[in-house]
């Protein structure tokens, strides 16, 4: 299985602290991603019979992510943790959004456990 997270992700991730803080966020963030597992391998098991791959679950995963309460707060904690300015600008959430997806589908595989 190839890395969903691409080396500009990675980088953007470890620029802004994220791996220093994750252990405060990992529950909220992980908590997310198995219900989009569920609700996805519900899906597949119905239509295509099989359970997703981690291909299958980058872009559900962003979608479930975006805008969530969970999500949107953990990203102004860590623009808090990190000093950046205006932590609740929503352009933060942009940034990160793909980044969180594609490094927890990778580092979290398989989902549901």
């Amino acid at each position: 299985m190839f890395p969903l997270t691409t080396p500009s992700e990675y980088i953007c991730l470890y620029d802004h602290g994220y791996f220093k803080y994750f252990d405060q966020f990992k529950d909220r963030l992980l908590a997310i991603a198995k219900g989009m597992y569920q609700r996805l391998k519900a899906r597949n098991q119905i239509l295509i019979l099989r359970l997703p791959a981690p291909s299958d679950c980058g872009a559900p995963l962003e979608m479930a992510l975006d805008g969530h309460a969970d999500f949107v707060q953990v990203i102004e904690e860590l623009c808090t943790l990190i000093n950046y300015p205006n932590p609740k600008d929503p352009s933060w959430q942009t940034l990160f959004l793909p980044c969180v997806a594609h490094n927890l589908l990778d580092d979290y595989w398989p989902i549901s456990s």
